[in-house]
């Protein structure tokens, strides 16, 4: 599991967070989850930080839905990543399992406005 869940909890990766999202790729699909907890502690610290400078920047009025619902994706993946997180540290394998596959549709639509917005990183 371990990879795997974190990874498709949807993970949008970032410059500040590239150092843990290598770490997540280095794991393998034997590793414990309990080895998820403080790779996704530290990332979604630096994706906390690198949403709300993101936040900051102006956008033109005619992004606004799009940009909207993309910061509402965003902080929903972040709060599943939160709940993984705390299966991770509770070495709930199932848990962790059934809360990253909860946020699919969640991470396919953030990709899409993403995508549509133009972001290349955060999309890709």
């Amino acid at each position: 599991m371990a990879r795997g869940g974190a990874r498709h909890c949807g993970a949008r990766c970032g410059l500040a967070t590239k150092p843990f999202e290598d770490r997540l790729d280095a794991l393998n699909e034997d590793s414990d989850v309990e080895e998820l907890a403080p790779i996704l502690k530290g990332g979604l610290a630096e994706e906390r930080k690198g949403r709300e400078r993101l936040r900051e920047l102006a956008a033109p009025s005619e992004d606004k839905a799009t940009l909207d619902g993309y910061y509402a994706s965003a902080d929903k993946t972040i709060d599943v990543a939160e709940q993984l997180q705390e299966a991770a540290e509770d070495g709930d394998e199932s848990k962790a399992d059934n809360i990253a596959d909860s946020n699919d549709a969640n991470n396919d639509e953030g990709e899409r406005l993403g995508k549509q917005y133009g972001f290349k990183v955060c999309a890709s």
